[in-house]
């Protein structure tokens, strides 16, 4: 899906390709990704407005990229043995750091715990003694020990993947779920549980596109973190989200991220 550029001129897109050079045409990045429902799914073909995203970015620097879906514990293992180029869409914490380069965020949603209605549970500190299941090894059971750490006894489960939580979660055998907030809306939808409900809001999470660092050079990540920017300051991410009707995860089009080097003329970004 490609989404004309607001406000770019003729004149300015030609010095974005100068100052960005293209890479050669046999040059290719390949990606990992998961079934990740309302902001991608894989089925007979992978799609969604993060697929788009990436499709975009590659599109707008003239390099072929081939997207493949892994369940997520293979991906991660894969770009950590350098056999993908990059993954998206995924959390951002100290140990990835080590050996990921970060894009500026592409999304924004939160972390909460998701209860049975009739559990009457209201505060993290009803939590005490309690079982709450959550995807992991994974960031997001990374931030749920974040939070839990002042909470006396926490029963954390982790599990293989967020369906059976929720399942779970609908016949009392969990007390809480913890997940993204659009992913369990979403669960709560597709499996068309009754008694699932998001209850407590926790923190703010922003996910990114993650380049390999000991599979791609310096120069390929600049090249594409640059464009990716350039997408997400001119709009074109928010309206990207907004044809999959999502219009509550939006970027800040001014990027509230630590200032890097990138070769886009800053001078023309209108923030």
């Amino acid at each position: 899906m490609w989404i004309p550029f607001k406000s770019i001129g003729a004149v300015w897109f030609g010095l974005f390709l100068s100052v960005i050079p293209c890479f050669s045409f046999a040059e290719k990045l390949t990606f990992a990704t998961q079934d990740f429902p309302p902001f991608q799914t894989v089925g007979d073909e992978i799609g969604g407005p993060l697929v788009d995203i990436v499709q975009q970015t590659c599109m707008l620097i003239n390099i072929d990229c081939e997207i493949k879906a892994f369940p997520w514990r293979r991906a991660i293992l894969f770009a950590e043995t350098g056999r993908i180029h990059g993954l998206f869409a995924i959390g951002r914490n100290p140990q990835r750091e080590v050996w990921l380069d970060f894009s500026v965020p592409i999304l924004r949603s939160e972390y909460g715990f998701f209860t049975h209605r009739a559990t009457g549970i209201e505060t993290i500190n009803d939590l005490v003694n309690k079982s709450v299941g959550v995807y992991g090894p994974s960031n997001t059971s990374w931030a749920l020990q974040q939070s839990l750490s002042a909470i006396v006894n926490p029963r954390v489960e982790l599990f293989p993947d967020d369906d059976e939580i929720f399942k779970m979660l609908e016949y009392r055998r969990l007390a809480a779920a913890y997940s993204n907030r659009h992913v369990g809306m979403s669960l709560i939808q597709n499996l068309g549980l009754d008694h699932v409900q998001y209850t407590l809001p926790d923190r703010p999470v922003e996910y990114y596109i993650g380049l390999v660092k000991n599979a791609t050079t310096q120069e390929q990540r600049d090249r594409f973190n640059a464009a990716l920017h350039l997408l997400v300051s001119q709009g074109i991410v928010n309206r990207i989200l907004e044809k999959y009707a999502i219009f509550d995860a939006y970027v800040d089009t001014c990027g509230q991220v630590a200032a890097t080097e990138t070769t886009v003329p800053t001078t023309e970004i209108d923030c």
